[in-house]
């Protein structure tokens, strides 16, 4: 049922997109033909008319525009970007790899990391060929994880990975980045209790470029958002609540703008809202702005992962996942926040593309080839027929000539812009 679904849907994104002045109809016929004679094809492999029926009606969903949108926002491009690398799958099946995350590192850029959250088991992390290199707590079911550079513990400056954790012990948990040796270990004995010991959901950290200071955003699925200040001050991490605010519905992913100290949160089946990041910054709903809206053009449920896209003097990008159109759109980083790309990738010969992406990550600086010029990272939520992994994509191509490319910005040197 999922390929012939699958199938149909892919076709009609193509028609779609053509927009061609007097052929649209004509596009959809095409799809209907197309995918009709897939299903015949599956139903005389024996599949049954009951599950050809199935597969009908996700035909029909496939191709209503009130149900999937894929439109182009005013004045935005389409990337087709395809996936130079691919991850080794997570170990376990199911819905699991969720969000990524990528490490710098301070030497020597081709030794930099990439993470990924595996909710059914513990934190992974790669190199930038797509070998798995390890993993850690891998009881704590980590769902949103993120980076930080130069946190101050103790006597000494270190590199943090921070992840919201759902496992037996529920919390938001630190670990310690060891450059040399390419790896992680927890930072604390066990993660810090957060959303009333409950269990949290989605996550982020905030480095304010003004003063080095450490903050951890954490949610819940009713909506619920709570920010930590991070103190390493003692030689041990510690949380302390300083600010909960409600959303509204359910949110999950999140992102700061650490020069300009302005949160993102994305409510899935509303909206984008940006908040101030600063701890006694007012949180109402009249304090907030809408960035992107459920219901404009192409923009459908759910909204999931958020990323930033840093350039030097304050340019760069939103990338926000929209998981119901299998796209991801590319906004200005300043305000308005006008839509200037959509990315919707394909696939290679050997590498496929992403569907129902949940977490994902960019990083400007340039890094080993083929990512010198920037590196962008998606959760594929359909890798059939092995597990969930993470796709990389090289920043020139998605880019082209629409977007930034600025190779040169120092993620461990931000300025505070406020």
């Amino acid at each position: 049922m999922r390929s012939v679904a699958r199938t149909a849907i892919t076709s009609w994104r193509r028609a779609a997109d053509a927009r061609a002045s007097g052929s649209r109809a004509r596009e959809i016929r095409g799809v209907s033909k197309r995918a009709v004679s897939s299903t015949t094809h599956a139903l005389r492999r024996g599949l049954g008319r009951t599950l050809g029926a199935i597969a009908l009606a996700f035909l029909a969903v496939a191709c209503d525009d009130t149900r999937v949108d894929l439109r182009l926002p005013p004045g935005a491009t389409l990337g087709e970007p395809v996936a130079r690398v691919a991850t080794d799958p997570v170990a376990t099946n199911g819905d699991s790899a969720d969000d990524p995350a990528i490490w710098v590192h301070p030497q020597y850029a081709s030794q930099s990391l990439i993470f990924g959250t595996n909710k059914l088991g513990g934190l992974e992390w790669y190199g930038l060929d797509g070998k798995r290199l390890g993993v850690v707590a891998e009881e704590a079911h980590p769902n949103n994880v993120d980076v930080a550079y130069g946190i101050g513990l103790g006597d000494r400056d270190v590199d943090v990975v921070g992840a919201s954790v759902a496992g037996p012990r529920p919390g938001f948990q630190l670990f310690v980045i060891d450059a040399e040796a390419r790896r992680v270990v927890a930072a604390t004995d066990a993660p810090f209790a957060v959303v009333a010991g409950a269990e949290p959901y989605g996550s982020t950290l905030y480095r304010r470029a003004r003063d080095g200071a450490l903050f951890a955003f954490v949610n819940d699925r009713t909506g619920r958002v709570e920010q930590y200040a991070i103190d390493g001050s003692s030689g041990t991490f510690t949380a302390s609540l300083v600010r909960s605010f409600a959303v509204g519905g359910r949110v999950e992913g999140m992102v700061v703008d650490e020069e300009r100290g302005l949160l993102f949160v994305g409510e899935e089946a509303r909206a984008v809202w940006r908040y101030d990041a600063e701890p006694d910054a007012a949180t109402t709903h009249r304090d907030r702005v809408v960035v992107l809206e459920v219901g404009t053009v192409g923009v459908v449920p759910d909204i999931e992962g958020l990323a930033i896209y840093y350039g030097r003097g304050g340019r760069g990008f939103l990338l926000v996942s929209i998981q119901g159109a299998n796209r991801v759109f590319v906004l200005d980083r300043e305000a308005p926040h006008v839509v200037r790309k959509v990315i919707d990738a394909r696939a290679s010969p050997t590498i496929g593309d992403i569907e129902e992406t949940d977490g994902i990550a960019v990083e400007s600086f340039g890094l080993g080839p083929p990512f010198e010029r920037g590196l962008f990272v998606a959760q594929d939520g359909k890798n059939a027929p092995q597990n969930q992994d993470f796709k990389y994509y090289a920043w020139s191509e998605i880019a082209g000539v629409d977007l930034l490319i600025d190779a040169r910005r120092n993620p461990r040197e931000p300025h505070w812009m406020r």
